[in-house]
């Protein structure tokens, strides 16, 4: 795929429509372009969540470069790499042939239902942050087991970040309500196999608890977005509601 790049002057790619400028040019399908604006506003609250751990971890280096890895290679792996020179920005999962790792960057080829079998766990490098956006509600395998063996590719006392949508968010209550599902059927192609099994952050919580973690902070946040008039006015009036009723979980853990 040819990728056109445009030049952004700019020390920092941090703010939603700075993200928007950076990949503008990009050459990419509709359906991905759909999924880059939704997500836009997302990537900006992950980022700005990230800088902040990131900035106490600098602190802790000696002579090492910080290393993340980031768990299912997406826009931010890109924003990520162009914004952290120095760092080492490793990526697991299927290889997303657009964001082309730098010399100092490695890809690991894993699927994470394959966590069930710990004799396939592969062994990496030790991270001092891994970065699990919008992938756990993909995964059919136990996340018990998914958190266990993401717990060995890091460094003790370090970080994992977590995105994933809200189990009980004001829009699934409603559709309920109305005697509608809110989970779509499962997909017949595994390529793109849309979400298995969504989460509270209660449970996510005892996930963490069972796996090594131990939590560090978790926010549930309005910031996805399509543009329209419809969605703002949802997002107003669930950002009025208590915070469970909204539609994104961003939660932190430390490993203990």
């Amino acid at each position: 795929m040819l990728i056109k790049k445009e030049k952004l002057k700019m020390s920092n790619m941090r703010k939603a429509e700075d993200i928007l400028t950076y990949f503008k040019n990009w050459n990419f399908g509709e359906e991905h372009k759909m999924y880059f604006q939704y997500h836009c506003r997302r990537y900006e609250f992950l980022l700005r969540k990230i800088d902040k751990i990131i900035g106490e971890i600098k602190d802790t280096l000696r002579n090492e470069s910080l290393k993340i890895l980031d768990i299912g290679p997406s826009f931010q792996t890109e924003i990520l790499r162009k914004t952290l020179p120095e760092a080492i920005v490793n990526t697991l999962g299927i290889k997303a042939s657009r964001f082309k790792p730098r010399p100092q960057d490695r890809h690991f080829q894993f699927n994470l239902n394959d966590a069930q079998y710990q004799e396939r766990w592969p062994k990496t490098e030790k991270h001092d942050l891994v970065i699990l956006a919008e992938v756990i509600e993909h995964l059919y395998t136990s996340p018990v087991l998914v958190f266990k063996c993401i717990s060995t590719w890091l460094k003790s006392g370090r970080y994992l970040f977590i995105q994933t949508p809200n189990a009980c968010a004001l829009s699934k209550r409603l559709k309920m309500f109305i005697g509608k599902n809110p989970y779509e059927m499962i997909r017949e192609t595994r390529s793109n196999p849309g979400h298995f099994r969504e989460y509270t952050v209660g449970e996510l919580i005892s996930i963490g608890n069972q796996s090594g973690f131990t939590l560090v902070e978790h926010t549930i946040c309005n910031y996805f977005t399509n543009g329209t008039i419809e969605y703002k006015l949802y997002n107003i009036l669930s950002s009025i509601l208590p915070s469970e009723f909204r539609n994104g979980i961003t939660i932190c853990f430390k490993k203990i």
